[in-house]
């Protein structure tokens, strides 16, 4: 996939040997560097409100969105859903086991082929590496559930909203049991890197819900994405 130096909002796509001008969705531009449409955003950062609470205390932070992918640094364990075995194009559910997770009503997906049948999506937008991510099937709450140590640092991610604008997201920590960590995202069709560093996990569920069909996009639900999702195991 190639730029259109003659129309920004398009891009050069090859299938099979034959190359075409593919549109993106309008109000979004292509990026070569990232190669893949995104939404074209005003000069100004935005930052995002994320409420935050736990069994201890209660605080606000801020999240910022950003279309430029956050590199890992160091990271443990990065799940990139791109070893899965067998995986092919089609969109399956992720084998319990997968990086040392029980997972529930999670799936994952070949952007690259997704994007070639169905259009542009957040899909593409939180593709940060290969050409898997994970998504939550059918809107449903997403867990993790760890089968391969006795607890688990839930350490950083990046997350998209498949369809809707100001998709709600939140993200619940579990051990023995009770809540941990709880904490809300918004986020949006742009990639968005979340960072949390909670330790001595047991469960993680993602519950996405709310925001608005982007009218841009043919599709609308509760699906979101991830990719890079970085864990850490005890020693």
């Amino acid at each position: 996939m190639y730029s259109n130096i003659n129309d920004s909002h398009s891009f050069w796509h090859c299938v099979y040997g034959q190359a075409y001008l593919k549109p993106c969705p309008q109000s979004f531009i292509w990026s070569q560097e990232r190669r893949k449409c995104e939404k074209k955003l005003p000069t100004s950062t935005t930052s995002l409100p994320a409420t935050s609470t736990s069994t201890s205390t209660s605080t606000t932070t801020f999240m910022t969105t950003t279309t430029t992918t956050v590199p890992i640094v160091n990271c443990p364990r990065l799940i990139t859903f791109d070893n899965i075995p067998g995986a092919g194009r089609s969109q399956q559910p992720l084998p319990n086991g997968f990086s040392g997770f029980q997972w529930v009503n999670a799936n994952y997906m070949n952007v690259s082929y997704y994007e070639e049948v169905n259009g542009w999506s957040g899909y593409s937008a939180a593709l940060s590496s290969g050409q898997y991510v994970g998504i939550n099937k059918d809107g449903k709450m997403l867990s993790m559930i760890i089968n391969a140590a006795k607890s688990f640092t839930l350490k950083s991610m990046i997350v998209a909203s498949a369809w809707n604008d100001n998709l709600t997201l939140e993200i619940t920590g579990k051990r023995g049991g009770s809540v941990f960590k709880s904490q809300r995202f918004t986020l949006q069709l742009q990639q968005q890197s979340i960072e949390l560093n909670w330790p001595n996990l047991e469960i993680i569920n993602f519950l996405s819900y709310g925001g608005e069909p982007n009218s841009d996009i043919k599709g609308n639900g509760l699906e979101f994405a991830l990719d890079n999702l970085c864990v850490e195991f005890p020693k």
